[in-house]
């Protein structure tokens, strides 16, 4: 671990030198340090960690899991989109070129309605980094890449007023929980906001700045925030060299290190935490088509929070034949989420109906009757299910 707990409590609040070191169990994969203050830091030791992968059904996070094929038509196709879940609704931040709305599905995937529209008038937008689905008051939130303004519209599409903000957005991660409103930022400069919460009357409840968490000024940095359990979480995920890798809990107004991994060599990584468990992602890269790189997970760790064990993991979902899906960055406001391409899921159903694994006939027929039904040209397919 490249950054020492004791330098990260230096650099947050005053200096809290560890009480002691506990580790459990004897194979060492997992361990925790104890401070003076008695919060824990959960550490993962990556190089203790057993070579064998073990795949794991989805149904151990979910208690049930939803196919939708989204509706096709020419204004909905896209290239991927980052997609939000609510009760009714299916949401969906296209990533495309040209730059698309904000699209609105039922969760039966029928295709309802663009939310604003992109441009540079008023109650539109160019980039939009985040979004919210809160069905309580029959708003959408939509949170721009930068400026000072968090759009909002009803769920029939129409617009209501920009809600002011006195600080400025960043790549700024948005939760609505109850009657209060947070974000987390990318923090670009130690005077550059963090967090921020306050109600939708406007009290402030938290106001945190950076300092020496603030990151090198480059766009291509990232803060995450899973927003997967009651506490508010974050991660801020470097690009290049990344001595900062810990996942961290608001506690008191403060960031407070809760998680992180322990790499001899570290690797580009991101990490999440649901109720029971913390997630690594190992990130590798691979060359694509026409001499671009893509990413893909490397490593899929699992760590068992009460257990303190962790292990490399594959998922496959169990409800639809054992079809392979990652957890993890996929992991957010308390649902999994995968979205797939129509063509990407025909080249897993054609490889899972060729396996000569053994597969209840209700499985197999359920595959078969998908891939029968399902074009290259049709339009997303959405997996979700509520985290246990």
């Amino acid at each position: 671990m490249r950054f020492r707990y004791w330098i990260l409590c230096a650099m947050v609040t005053a200096c809290q030198a560890v009480e002691k070191t506990k580790v459990f169990p004897s194979d060492e994969t997992v361990y925790i340090e104890v401070t003076k203050n008695k919060d824990t830091l959960t550490v993962c030791n990556y190089e203790k960690l057993a070579a064998e992968t073990e795949t794991l059904p989805l149904s151990n996070f979910v208690d049930t899991c939803f196919m939708v094929k989204l509706e096709t038509r020419e204004n909905t196709l896209m290239k991927s989109g980052k997609v939000m879940i609510s009760n009714h609704f299916i949401g969906i931040i296209p990533y495309s070129q040209p730059r698309q709305p904000f699209k609105l599905y039922s969760r039966s995937g029928k295709y309802l309605r663009d939310i604003g529209s992109t441009g540079r008038g008023p109650g539109e937008y160019l980039n939009i980094h985040d979004a919210f689905l809160d069905e309580d008051r029959n708003c959408i939130y939509l949170v721009p890449w930068q400026g000072k303004e968090l759009l909002r519209y009803t769920f029939d599409g129409e617009r209501k007023e920009a809600l002011k903000l006195d600080f400025d957005l960043c790549k700024s991660r948005l939760n609505v929980n109850h009657d209060t409103l947070s974000f987390f930022h990318l923090p670009l400069s130690p005077k550059a906001p963090l967090y921020n919460r306050f109600t939708l009357k406007g009290k402030v409840l938290d106001n945190l700045y950076a300092g020496r968490l603030a990151l090198p000024p480059d766009f291509s940095h990232e803060v995450f925030s899973g927003n997967n359990t009651s506490q508010a979480d974050f991660q801020l995920s470097v690009f290049g060299p990344n001595d900062n890798d810990t996942l961290y809990h608001i506690k008191n107004g403060q960031p407070v290190p809760v998680f992180t991994t322990n790499f001899q060599k570290t690797p580009t990584h991101n990490y999440r935490e649901t109720r029971h468990h913390y997630i690594v992602e190992v990130l590798g890269t691979k060359k694509g088509l026409r001499k671009t790189w893509t990413t893909y997970i490397k490593d899929l760790i699992l760590v068992d929070k009460q257990k303190l064990i962790a292990k490399k993991i594959k998922i496959a979902i169990d409800f639809y034949g054992g079809l392979p899906v990652s957890i993890g960055s996929n992991c957010s406001k308390g649902y999994f989420i995968q979205l797939v391409s129509a063509t990407d899921l025909k080249i897993q159903l054609r490889k899972r109906l060729g396996d000569k694994n053994n597969m209840p006939s209700y499985r197999r027929d359920l595959l078969v009757n998908l891939d029968q039904n399902l074009r290259e040209d049709d339009n997303h397919i959405v997996f979700f299910g509520k985290l246990k």
